[in-house]
């Protein structure tokens, strides 16, 4: 039987409510580093061993070792516990974190019949966001044309567009008809 202790199990950005006992984290969810949101473990133990899932499954001893922050892209839950030679398991500590997504765009005018030449615009909301378009109908990737200005296009035309920024997730990507 081990000894009683008392893991201090950090889940960076929410207070690991189901430990034992549990540090009060940062005002901060992640780090954002470049694009990317990074997420980090800790725990005050010394030599204690972090164990982690995030596939909504509890962790076990055979689960993933936390060795690294976890590059968040997705919304993501992440359950770990701690384990160290001669004390008991600490509970496990559960944080969830949702990445936002980038607004949708809008298109100006609207999806309908418009005459040849119409010029199109594309908006949205999210601060320096890009957005990415099609107006072959295939689905526009980051290696698409980016939107800088109003375009005209020809009637039976179908645009298709998605936004993207640091620190979010894509867009969806809608598309619209023109006749």
């Amino acid at each position: 039987m081990g000894t009683s202790y008392r893991y201090a199990l950090r889940i960076r950005a929410l207070i690991a409510h189901g430990c034992k006992s549990f540090l009060v984290p940062s005002s901060n969810q992640c780090d954002l580093v470049s694009d990317r949101w990074l997420l980090t473990i800790t725990t005050i133990t010394p030599g204690a061993t972090i164990l982690f899932t995030t596939n909504g499954t509890a962790p076990t001893t055979n689960s993933l070792v936390y060795t690294n922050p976890i590059l968040v892209t997705h919304d993501l839950t992440v359950r770990a516990f701690a384990v160290a030679p001669g004390f008991n398991n600490s509970t496990v500590a559960v944080a969830s974190y949702t990445v936002p997504k980038t607004a949708t765009p809008v298109f100006n005018p609207p999806a309908g019949p418009i005459t040849n030449g119409t010029l199109i615009s594309i908006s949205n909301s999210t601060a320096n966001s890009t957005i990415f378009f099609t107006v072959d109908g295939s689905n526009p990737t980051t290696n698409s044309p980016v939107y800088t200005q109003p375009f005209a296009i020809p009637g039976d035309t179908t645009v298709t567009a998605f936004a993207a920024a640091a620190g979010f997730q894509d867009s969806d990507g809608p598309f619209n008809i023109w006749c």
